[in-house]
């Protein structure tokens, strides 16, 4: 990902995140690197202090909330 589309993403995440539940968008602020640090999946469990497939299985389903809003958003234009 180019700094061009991660600024993209980020602008959009940005104003879909408060779908999300705390420990969601705390896991993809994580990863992704919102806060400006990147961690990755074993960080973010040690921090939460749980297992890192834990850390992923809560990371997909946040991911997956957000690509469904933005299909609804998507089918609302056209």
């Amino acid at each position: 990902m180019d700094e061009t589309e991660y600024k993209s993403f980020l602008y959009i995440y940005s104003h879909l995140k408060d779908i999300l539940s705390e420990r969601e968008r705390f896991i993809l602020d994580s990863i992704y690197g919102v806060s400006g640090e990147f961690l990755n999946d074993t960080q973010v469990a040690k921090i939460l202090n749980i297992s890192n497939s834990r850390v992923g299985q809560i990371r997909r389903k946040a991911e997956r909330k957000l690509g469904k809003k933005l299909l609804e958003l998507y089918d609302e234009v056209i």
